[in-house]
């Protein structure tokens, strides 16, 4: 039951995902948290108490998806960052440090470092702050994705990264430079993000929710 609930899971999210790129811009600032709140449902549906703390995640992601559709920065950055820090709290429950994962745990680490050094200079007041909480709590939930422990602990790393990335985007974009097709990138790489990070999550459930 699980496996067919997780595929027709992941046919719908990615039914949705496509679907935002071809509906007119009209319609995207609905649509655009519809594919995350597929993933939440599918989350909410099964017990234990990762399952419970990834539906919070998926959420909030949804809720800041909401706020960016109608171009509302800093409640998109403070539901987002909501949603990373139940992220970051997952993965550190299901991981511990492992001295060969460390250079990539860097990874994030000099991601961050540069875009910060970029793009803070860039705001003042609650938007510095805003800003520079999220990129500490970005950074701390994709390190501790380097170090989940469960198997197939890659597919989690790579959508750690894959946020990073999206994330990255949006903030050079934004305060930085506009960069060509900002948009498709940044959707891409934040859906497919979403979709390895829930996925993964849902597959580790032991019981459906009765």
């Amino acid at each position: 039951m699980r496996d067919k609930l997780i595929k027709k899971a992941t046919a719908v999210y990615l039914f949705a995902a496509v679907a935002f790129f071809v509906l007119p811009p009209i319609v995207r600032s609905v649509w655009i948290c519809v594919p995350v709140a597929v993933l939440a449902l599918t989350c909410a549906l099964w017990g234990g108490s990762v399952r419970w703390s990834a539906t919070i995640a998926l959420v909030f992601s949804a809720l800041g998806d909401v706020f960016g559709g109608l171009n509302m920065f800093l409640p998109q950055v403070g539901s987002f960052t909501v949603a990373q820090i139940v992220y970051a709290t997952i993965f550190l429950r299901l991981g511990r440090w492992q001295l060969k994962r460390t250079p990539l745990a860097i990874l994030p680490l000099i991601v961050a470092g540069v875009i910060g050094s970029q793009i803070l200079p860039q705001t003042d007041g609650v938007e510095f702050v805003g800003v520079g909480v999220y990129i500490a709590v970005i950074v701390a939930m994709s390190v501790s994705a380097m170090f989940v422990e469960c198997k197939g602990w890659g597919v989690v790393a790579m959508g750690a990264l894959l946020f990073v990335g999206s994330d990255s985007i949006i903030a050079w974009n934004r305060f930085v430079e506009q960069i060509p097709h900002a948009g498709t990138l940044i959707m891409s790489t934040y859906y497919a993000a979403q979709a390895l990070l829930g996925v993964y999550l849902i597959r580790l459930t032991d019981k459906p929710h009765k």
